[in-house]
């Protein structure tokens, strides 16, 4: 009887992922195109979670997301937890070593969250696959969190670790002439503003720019990928706009360069970079256009497009391989620049594989 019994649950459960899957595929036909079917599930069990906007639940939500989705941490040769001097007070930084080399090329890394939620533990794996594939110290980033920390607190933190890293990771086995920055959404956000007040002020020459699917102008939520991408696919508009009261209170701040780089007059001279966009996610038009700007500019940019992919996706690997595939090409990208072994060459190739 008992032996039935569990026969007929798990028949049941078979049934209903298969089900599941199914309707999966129906779900990924969209009016704007083949959304993966995977992500079609994910979004149709999460829902939006708009009823659910307040810092405290969105962050316990993040760090649940980063443990259900991210892919299982990979070895690494050591990490170091440490604290440094910031703008107020004590700042945390984690240091990723894939190697004993001496004289490491150093890549900060800035976490994405709407500037609101995650943490170092959130973006974990995906700092250690930078280390590893591109053969770079990453300097992982905790900076201030929004609403209790609006503008410019996590812009501030973010440019300080840069002038730290710049001052100290030679006692790190870190290479300061071989600096690169980047981030996911909000952290591509304060990666870009970085780069340019670094040109603005002199300060240290970065090298190089990773953005993945950046949020560039916080300021106008007026693009078409927000009209058509608004509700219904992971970061809707409802997102965007809490994002934006909480690290922008201030109308007239959403307006400077550092919180929206898109809105920069001059972007002349920035260091190179490799943009990631997403097909289905309300920031795609932005992140295009933030890199046709700086093409336009005279600066060198490589843009990769994932079509079918949703925002978020690259911290996603136990998900969709095309996290992986983001992150390897965009390694690859960062390790022939930092380690100066080929001129970086203008790429829009429109799809990720």
């Amino acid at each position: 009887m008992v032996k039935k019994v569990l026969i007929f649950i798990l028949g049941g459960l078979v049934l209903s992922v298969t089900l599941i899957l199914i309707m999966g595929i129906f779900w990924s036909r969209t009016e704007q195109g083949q959304l993966d079917y995977k992500a079609a599930v994910i979004l149709k069990l999460r829902g939006d979670g708009q009823k659910r906007l307040r810092p405290e639940t969105i962050r316990r939500e993040a760090s649940l997301r980063a443990r259900f989705l991210q892919k299982s941490a990979i070895e690494i040769a050591k990490i170091e937890d440490m604290t440094i001097s910031g703008p107020a007070g004590s700042l945390t930084v984690r240091l990723y070593y894939p190697g004993q080399e001496e004289t490491l090329p150093v890549f900060i890394y800035y976490h994405g969250g709407g500037w609101v939620m995650g943490n170092v533990e959130t973006h974990d794996t995906i700092c250690r696959e930078y280390a590893n594939k591109a053969g770079v110290i990453v300097v992982a980033v905790d900076y201030r969190l929004a609403p209790e920390n609006p503008y410019p607190n996590a812009f501030d933190d973010s440019y300080a670790v840069l002038e730290w890293v710049y001052g100290n990771i030679k006692s790190y086995r870190g290479d300061p002439s071989r600096i690169a920055v980047g981030g996911d959404s909000a952290g591509g956000n304060l990666a870009a503003a970085v780069a340019i007040k670094a040109r603005d002020v002199s300060g240290p020459k970065i090298r190089y720019q990773v953005l993945l699917y950046p949020v560039t102008n916080p300021a106008r939520m007026e693009t078409e990928s927000y009209l058509l991408f608004a509700n219904g696919y992971g970061l809707t508009k409802a997102h965007m706009v809490f994002f934006q009261e909480s690290y922008l209170p201030k109308k007239s701040d959403r307006l400077t360069p550092y919180a929206s780089p898109l809105l920069t007059k001059n972007l002349m001279n920035l260091p190179p970079a490799i943009i990631i966009t997403a097909g289905f996610d309300v920031l795609k038009d932005e992140g295009m256009a933030y890199a046709k700007r700086l093409s336009h500019s005279g600066n060198q940019v490589e843009t990769i497009h994932y079509p079918s992919m949703i925002h978020g996706f690259a911290t996603m690997g136990k998900i969709f391989p095309e996290a992986s595939n983001a992150i390897s090409r965009t390694a690859q990208a960062l390790k022939k620049v930092v380690l100066n072994s080929k001129t970086l060459t203008t790429v829009d190739d429109g799809i990720g594989r």
